[in-house]
Formats: structure tokens, C-alpha cells, sequence
């Protein structure tokens, strides 16, 4: 197998090489650490810049509109509204030892929230009142968002 490529626009060489890599890192939560000590307590804030009012989700340690680092948490309503929904039945690679599975975009307090929904793509309508709940994903042991309608 030749591994030095020639780029076909640039004329430049590279090196292409198709291995599995792993990754271990760790990443500082700054910022944010209200928000991941939320997950932990089923907790879900939004945070909102004190300059010019925007309003994040997820949360951002500093303002993509202003500029300004000086942020407030709000705490999201535990019901909201369902916006939308689709069944997943073509998954990325991570999520391919799962069935076919909903996701769904609900607002709660006005911010829009991307999360898992338990419930029959029957049963689901527009507009619908939905409750959260955050629990612990395995084996992966990461957080997620689950939507039930109540």
C-alpha cells in the first residue's frame, strides 16, 4: 500500500493512513462547571450574557454575540414543548450497538433542547408537554437528556 498521496489540486504529498485511534483527554470545565454539577444533580441551565440578554444552550462561558464573559445561569423548567422529532434508523458509527431511536427538540423557558425521547414515534405530536430527566448513559457513563411526554 502506497501511503505518500499527491494532492490533486495542490500538487502537495501527504500521508493517508486509515488506523482506529483512540483518544484520552481531559478538557477544564472552566466556566461551566454550574452547568455539569446540574447534570449531576437533573438539573439543565442555559447560561444568559448580563451585556445584551443572549441566551445559550448549551451554555458558553462567554457571550458569541458581545463578547462579554459576564454570565448568569437560568434554570431550565422541568416541562416544555415539543418542537420536533425524528426516528434515527441510519446511526453514526458510536451509537450503532443501539436500535433505531428518537431524538426530539423541546423548548423549555424559550430555549430549545436537543435529547433522547422514551416514547413511541406514534404517540409523539407537536406541541405535546414534555418532562426531562438526566441519567447516566452505559457502558459509555456519559450524561444525556431523556424526553418523556407527560
Amino acid at each position: 500500500m502506497d501511503y505518500i498521496k499527491v494532492d490533486n489540486k495542490t500538487g502537495g504529498k501527504y500521508i493517508e493512513d486509515y488506523r482506529k485511534l483512540t483518544l484520552e483527554y481531559s478538557i477544564s470545565v472552566g466556566g461551566l462547571e454550574k452547568y455539569f454539577e446540574g447534570l449531576k444533580n437533573g438539573v439543565l441551565y442555559a447560561s444568559k450574557c448580563k451585556s445584551c440578554g443572549s441566551i445559550y444552550y448549551p451554555p458558553r462561558s462567554s457571550c458569541g454575540k458581545c463578547g462579554s464573559s459576564d454570565i448568569e445561569w437560568i434554570e431550565l423548567d422541568k416541562e416544555g414543548t415539543l418542537l420536533t422529532f425524528t426516528e434515527i434508523n441510519v446511526k453514526p458509527a458510536t451509537h450503532s450497538h443501539y436500535d433505531d431511536y428518537i431524538i426530539g427538540i423541546v423548548s423549555f423557558n424559550g430555549v430549545k433542547v436537543l435529547g433522547l425521547v422514551e416514547a413511541k414515534y406514534d404517540e409523539l405530536k407537536i406541541g405535546m408537554k414534555i418532562r426531562y430527566e438526566i441519567v447516566v448513559r452505559e457502558p459509555e457513563n456519559y450524561y444525556i437528556i431523556v424526553f418523556t411526554p407527560i
